[in-house]
């Protein structure tokens, strides 16, 4: 065996050159003159523009199905890169993506949001359109402030025009649709979130209060949370035992029974037989008597106890 000449690799007798330095030299040659030539290639693309863009459309047309055909092959094998380009092409042009967008559900059958807009009769305004159409939309509703933010419409009725189209958050979209319910008090409208935001009052807490208990706006906004009362629930709880006895009959009577079916029912009986079982619910506050319904055992009831079922809640807690 010989080394070559550069004393880096051993190749056999029979062999003229070393094959690896041959190999790193030639990268190291392509590598110099690709970037060589790519600026030369960047430089004349600036040059000539309308040039290369005629190249382009003229290439596109007589290959256009085997560049369909190549790019499909080439997303479905990196779709990694794919995702890398799209987000990139975001970040150097945040307000293009959206235009295009907005465009294609508006015109493109076949684009997701199509149902949404074109289907309804929305549409973009001849002055987004066109040659001069990207700009115009630019000047009239600014930079996007960051890629969390898409183009809203004021008034969902009417299309994509400089005065009914602003940027907001995914957060804002949503409380615009027709799906957000509204509330008004004192003068002012807005949907559940925002007034929690308002009052500092929890979410939860005002739907329960205003869409399952059907409070008034003045109580759910005005009333303080109920506490957890331990001496009150007792007392539902010495009631409800007292009401199987008597009322129902039931010849054993047991409260706060721990069971194997997951359930700990505040109160239940047994009539004639086993089979024959009623279940006494002692709910003290709203929150409690809502959420019961959540349980899993109510959601299966063949996971829970009880023939029957009833529930006790202090007067006036629910409203019919």
């Amino acid at each position: 065996m010989k080394t070559c000449k550069k004393g880096l690799h051993q190749y056999a007798s029979s062999l003229e050159s070393c094959l690896e330095c041959h190999r790193a030299a030639s990268k190291k040659y392509s590598d110099k003159n690709r970037a060589i030539c790519n600026e030369r290639i960047r430089e004349w693309k600036q040059n000539n523009r309308e040039k290369d863009s005629i190249y382009h459309k003229i290439y596109y047309q007589e290959h256009l199905g085997e560049c369909l055909e190549v790019s499909k092959k080439w997303k479905k094998a990196n779709p990694e890169k794919c995702e890398t380009h799209r987000k990139n092409h975001a970040k150097r042009n945040p307000e293009f993506s959206v235009w295009m967008s907005i465009r294609k559900r508006c015109s493109d059958p076949s684009s997701l949001g199509y149902k949404y807009c074109g289907a309804k009769g929305i549409s973009v305004c001849d002055r987004w359109l066109g040659k001069d159409g990207y700009a115009h939309f630019v000047a009239d509703v600014g930079p996007r402030p960051s890629l969390k933010h898409n183009i809203l419409r004021i008034e969902g009725a009417l299309g994509y025009s400089p005065g009914n189209c602003m940027w907001g958050t995914k957060k804002e979209e949503t409380r615009k649709t027709i799906r957000s319910r509204l509330y008004t008090y004192e003068g002012k409208t807005l949907c559940l979130t925002d007034w929690a935001a308002e009052t500092g009052i929890s979410w939860s807490t005002l739907y329960n209060r205003v869409v399952s208990a059907k409070w008034s706006l003045s109580e759910a906004f005005n009333k303080e949370p109920h506490s957890v009362d331990r001496s009150a629930h007792e007392e539902l709880v010495r009631i409800a035992v007292q009401w199987l006895r008597g009322t129902k009959k039931c010849s054993v009577v047991l409260s706060e029974m721990a069971s194997m079916a997951m359930e700990r029912p505040d109160a239940i009986g047994w009539r004639a037989s086993v089979t024959q079982s009623i279940v006494v619910e002692c709910k003290a506050n709203i929150y409690d008597f809502w959420g019961d319904s959540k349980k899993p055992f109510r959601v299966h009831p063949y996971m829970g106890m009880g023939i029957l079922r009833y529930y006790i809640v202090p007067e006036g807690m629910v409203k019919p």
